[in-house]
């Protein structure tokens, strides 16, 4: 199975650089999505442009994250690959974790897989209620 990674960007210049240094020493392509940034996010990202396996995409305008998540998996899927692993710019996703997430793609032939970080620490109870009841809905829906 072809797994690329989608990584929308909006000014994060100041995290991009460390966060592809960790993704460069995976073996995943990955789709950078620029969307509109106003900081130099697209003049770091266009330095890991001559990485083979990193393809820099950009929006002139900010669209927001859904549209960014989308420019990504439609350019993924255009170069033949079967699945895409969405993951943010900012530094909080652990690289260590993509393997968990490509295994239970190719290996146990799931058609979604979610991951979510500790949602107790520090977090507002609306926002700890809203997270719990997507994630009981999700599993209703997805089993």
């Amino acid at each position: 199975m072809k797994i690329a990674l989608v990584l929308p960007v909006y000014n994060e210049g100041k995290m991009l650089v460390g966060v592809l240094n960790s993704l460069k020493r995976t073996n995943f392509p990955v789709f950078i999505v620029n969307d509109g940034s106003t900081d130099d996010t697209l003049k770091i990202a266009n330095k890991f442009s001559s990485y083979s396996k990193f393809y820099i995409l950009s929006h002139k305008i900010n669209l927001g994250k859904g549209a960014a998540l989308k420019t990504g998996y439609e350019a993924a899927f255009k170069n033949k690959f079967d699945a895409v692993i969405f993951m943010d710019s900012d530094g909080q996703h652990k690289v260590s974790d993509l393997k968990k997430f490509a295994e239970k793609l190719e290996k146990e032939k799931y058609d979604v897989v979610l991951g979510s970080r500790n949602l107790t620490h520090g977090v507002p109870l609306i926002r700890f209620l809203g997270n719990k009841i997507a994630s009981v809905l999700i599993s209703v829906l997805f089993g």
